[in-house]
């Protein structure tokens, strides 16, 4: 739910942590990438999937949209679509499998533990930093890899909300400002309706926990 005074309470939090981004800027960017992407004819079908996504969570945020958002699924899928993951494997050495993100979202969404993952993922982005999550077996292409960081960086967005863990909304507003930097350079649309679904996330993270 977004809550009055969020940008003040959101840009605090990113001072504290030497942003240069401010909350105005992060609707801004959310905004004005949204209208750009929605006015696109030639936009891939799962890149307009993610759109209708991010027309919901704007609505939420009371963030302008094209007309009324469409009914669409939010919700992470069930973790049994991930046959190949598990909590053991997801994550471990450093190295991220493809799925992980999705994969620890639709665990916690549905109350099971994972804990000892996520505080593993948490740290090594901590540590890392601009250099987390970096290695992926298989190797995956450049947008590929993009894509999974961005999904984790909304894992932490949601697991924030469940759990009321400002730790992982302090990372997660972090890797968005780190994303931003390096996906302004790639035509990438997939890559770009991604990185604006983990702002509005952490829109309304900071608005549930910070307001």
């Amino acid at each position: 739910m977004h809550k009055r005074g969020i940008g003040r309470t959101l840009e605090g939090v990113l001072a504290s942590f030497d942003s240069e981004i401010s909350a105005e800027d992060v609707r801004a960017i959310v905004e004005q990438g949204y209208h750009r992407l929605a006015c696109k004819g030639d936009l891939a079908q799962g890149a307009r999937q993610d759109l209708g996504i991010l027309e919901n969570l704007m609505a939420e945020l009371g963030w302008r949209t094209y007309g009324s958002p469409p009914m669409l699924e939010t919700k992470p899928p069930s973790a049994a679509k991930f046959d190949d993951l598990s909590v053991e494997n997801c994550f471990a050495r450093g190295i991220l499998r493809p799925g992980c993100g999705c994969y620890l979202d639709a665990l916690s969404a549905s109350g099971k533990q994972a804990d000892a993952c996520m505080e593993n993922l948490l740290r090594h982005v901590e540590v890392k930093r601009r250099q987390a999550l970096r290695k992926f077996s298989p190797i995956l292409s450049i947008e590929a890899q993009c894509l999974e960081r961005c999904d984790v960086s909304i894992l932490f967005s949601r697991f924030a909300r469940r759990r009321g863990d400002l730790r992982f909304l302090n990372a997660a507003l972090k890797m968005n400002e780190w994303y931003l930097k390096e996906v302004r350079s790639l035509n990438m649309d997939m890559v770009q309706v991604r990185l604006l679904l983990a702002l509005a996330e952490q829109e309304l993270s900071a608005g549930e926990l910070l307001a």
